[in-house]
């Protein structure tokens, strides 16, 4: 896989995932954690009939604007009756879910065909991507300290073991990965950022001179991505 110089990997990511989603023919389209409804109009461009849900309160009234059903509301308690929707996505939600077992059955209960999902992923046999798992984790760590439910990103092996009991399902996924360097000092703004939601806490900055360190070494890319397809047989 390739991207062009000035083109963020997650862009492609998004493509194939939408493309994917699309290409088995839903009808009806639910988005968990819908955010601004990009997912959602597009969908609709594609004849689908369409509806959100979103814990951000504060995007109701954009969604309402842009002529998207939504509610205000949270994966694990989906607010629908059973096989309300042929398609069920995650588009870079599930490592928001705060018990994402618990979301997952929701999503097959609600689902009258499938539920897809679009993730971040880290190959570790890549020492750039490495630094970038190390990073992540990081970055994640401080944002659940002040609150915020920001989990690692799961992997193929703990969303399928989640799903464990939900009937007969046919799970695909693939794993992607296109190389894109990240500089330094893209890094150290990322990190600096986060520090100072803390404070600049000395163990936090600590922590993140040693990932400097590594990216001089190995060098930082930026995401891969994991996508996964839940059919119903």
């Amino acid at each position: 896989m390739c991207a062009t110089a000035n083109e963020h990997p997650s862009k492609h990511y998004r493509e194939r995932f939408f493309a994917m989603v699309m290409g088995d023919g839903p009808g009806s389209v639910l988005d968990v954690g819908c955010g601004d409804g990009a997912f959602l109009r597009r969908a609709r461009e594609h004849g689908c009939t369409v509806a959100g849900i979103e814990p951000d309160a504060d995007r109701m009234a954009g969604l309402a604007q842009a002529g998207i059903s939504a509610q205000q509301g949270h994966a694990e308690a989906l607010p629908f009756g059973d096989s309300a929707f042929d398609a069920v996505v995650f588009e870079y939600v599930a490592h928001h879910c705060a018990d994402l077992g618990r979301a997952l059955t929701e999503a097959v209960r609600v689902a009258r065909r499938g539920v897809y999902l679009l993730d971040g992923w880290y190959d570790e046999t890549v020492a750039s991507h490495r630094t970038a798992l190390a990073f992540d984790r990081w970055s994640k760590s401080i944002d659940r300290r002040l609150g915020m439910v920001h989990n690692p990103c799961p992997t193929a092996a703990e969303l399928t073991a989640s799903l464990e009991g939900l009937g007969d399902l046919a799970v695909d996924y693939t794993q992607m990965l296109i190389l894109k360097d990240m500089t330094l000092d893209a890094l150290r703004a990322a990190g600096s950022e986060q520090l100072a939601k803390v404070a600049h806490d000395p163990a936090n900055a600590a922590a993140l001179e040693r990932i400097l360190d590594e990216a001089r070494q190995a060098g930082i890319s930026e995401d891969g991505a994991i996508m996964m397809a839940i059919r119903k047989r």
